[in-house]
């Protein structure tokens, strides 16, 4: 089978081992350091190195249940009726 070319990309520049691991969920992410010159970065100011985190995709999450409206009225009856209890209570002090 032949690799995608980002595949390739990354087994040739040595982040193989970590795609693959990714794949087969031994690891959920890999952090990939490119450390650069001390000395160039000192001469010029500028950066030469680069740092990043690969992670497994997910993948699709189940839907959570739906709501029916009987069941929201009843949340915010509750909670209304919480509320009105709650302010003659303090109405009453």
């Amino acid at each position: 089978m032949r690799k995608s070319g980002s595949e390739d990309a990354l087994s040739h520049h040595g982040v193989g081992h970590a795609l693959e691991a990714l794949k087969a969920g031994t690891i959920k992410r890999a952090m990939i350091i490119g450390k650069g010159s001390l000395f160039l970065g000192r001469m010029t100011n500028l950066f030469d190195g680069v740092s990043f985190v690969i992670e497994a995709n997910p993948g699709k999450e189940e839907a959570a249940p739906a709501v029916d409206d009987t069941q929201i009225r009843h949340m915010i009856a509750d909670a209304m009726r919480g509320f009105a209890e709650t302010l003659a209570a303090q109405m009453g002090e």
